[in-house]
């Protein structure tokens, strides 16, 4: 049963710890394509 165990949790780790991976990325590539869309934006403005 620990064997088990350890593996079920093992996947379940994994698994939550590969959406955290992804849900950062997707969260700089937003904000990245935010900051440098907003630049053209910021300096058509000046």
């Amino acid at each position: 049963l620990g064997i088990i165990f350890q593996n079920a949790a093992g996947g379940i780790l994994g698994v939550v710890g590969g959406m955290l991976m992804e849900t950062v990325l997707f969260i700089i590539r937003s904000s990245s394509k935010e900051l440098s869309s907003s630049v053209p934006r910021s300096k058509k403005l000046q």
